[in-house]
């Protein structure tokens, strides 16, 4: 990861919606950003939940987990 390539600077893809109804469960996200997410650029949840990596990730499909049940988050990657 470096800061030479901009389009990784700038290209991010918003998402929202609520977690599975049990903590720590993985579930999936689809993404057009047409490469691997680097990072998990912000986050808000309702509930204090912390949304984290759960899977792997590929050029269209992150996979989170979150820290708590049903949080409805609103979630930006890079």
């Amino acid at each position: 990861m470096n800061n030479t390539d901009k389009d990784i600077n700038l290209d991010v893809w918003k998402a929202s919606g609520t977690t599975p109804g049990t903590a720590n469960t993985a579930f999936t996200l689809n993404h057009s950003l047409g490469r691997v997410p680097i990072t998990i650029v912000g986050q808000d949840t309702d509930n204090g939940g912390v949304l984290y990596r759960g899977g792997s990730w590929t050029k269209t499909q992150v996979v989170l987990k979150c820290t708590t049940a049903s949080a409805n988050f609103k979630l930006i990657l890079a």
